[in-house]
């Protein structure tokens, strides 16, 4: 009998332990730590390169086309008749030059928007929930 009360005992122990609430003790939790500015994504990178690069050689070729444009016509020394001209090249040259560098101004634009928007977007409180 002795066994008996005493299983029941350790029953009622166990039973009461599993609805007491849970104390914690130790150090209290840390507070939230401030949000951490996510570095920019792959695509805002890229797109940056390119833009700049667009813009580099956009740039170069609105000078080249300028240049080849300018220079004047030369007679060949073979027939005074005909002169060796630039112009057709350089106008060309200018033309795509400022296509390519009106491109790379767009997708920097377009990297430095989306930056700007991933940085407030980051800086906002319900982004920090």
């Amino acid at each position: 009998m002795a066994l008996g009360t005493h299983a029941l005992a350790l029953g009622l122990s166990v039973a009461l332990l599993a609805d007491a609430p849970v104390v914690a003790e130790g150090p209290a939790p840390a507070p939230a730590a401030p949000p951490v500015v996510s570095p920019p994504s792959r695509r805002d990178r890229q797109l940056l390169t390119l833009g700049a690069v667009s813009t580099t050689l956009g740039g170069a070729a609105v000078i080249t086309g300028v240049v080849l444009a300018t220079r004047p016509e030369v007679p060949l020394a073979s027939d005074p008749m005909l002169a060796r001209s630039y112009k057709p090249a350089g106008v060309t040259a200018a033309v795509v030059g400022a296509a390519v560098l009106a491109t790379g101004v767009v997708m920097l634009i377009a990297a430095l928007s989306d930056r700007r928007a991933h940085h407030r977007q980051d800086k906002s409180p319900a982004a920090s929930r």
